[in-house]
């Protein structure tokens, strides 16, 4: 009696080739994904501590060598939202990202009140470490590759 076996290996095999042509797809998908989140996250953050904050209207004015306060009617500067429109977001490879802030003055703002002396005062906003302490703090990173793996996973699984 001969008896025949049975094997699923071309399935196999067929399913780890799938897996590895996917790979790189996937991982680039978490990448854009966590990119564009982290984003978002730190434009949140950045309004909350910025942009959605009253701009004063007291100037403080030198006067026969004292310091007088005068209430001006306007705010003491004009709110252009550069600084929001200047964060950019980029990917470099399947799995590395970065969110950069074009502005001349972003890392100074970032850092302040630091060594920079700010006509606008020293109203701190530290919008990117803040959403980097978060991030790390809740794992974030690492559920977009888990989630994008898995996927692909599930996907080219043996049937």
């Amino acid at each position: 009696m001969h008896s025949q076996l049975q094997s699923n290996i071309g399935r196999l095999v067929a399913s780890y080739r799938a897996r590895i042509a996917g790979m790189d797809a996937a991982l680039l998908a978490a990448t854009r994904q966590a990119v564009s989140d982290f984003r978002r996250d730190g434009l949140k953050r950045m309004n909350d501590g910025i942009y959605n904050k009253a701009i004063p209207t007291v100037r403080e004015t030198k006067a026969m060598g004292g310091r007088k306060r005068a209430r001006t009617a306007k705010p003491l500067w004009p709110r252009t939202g550069n600084l929001k429109r200047s964060e950019r977001q980029k990917v470099d490879s399947p799995t590395q990202g970065r969110v950069i802030n074009e502005a001349k003055y972003a890392a100074a703002r970032h850092d302040m009140p630091g060594k920079l002396t700010w006509q606008h005062g020293d109203r701190t906003a530290h919008w990117r470490t803040d959403t980097i302490n978060h991030w790390r703090l809740k794992g974030k990173l690492r559920s977009y590759y888990r989630d994008h793996l898995l996927g692909l996973l599930k996907q080219t699984a043996v049937r």
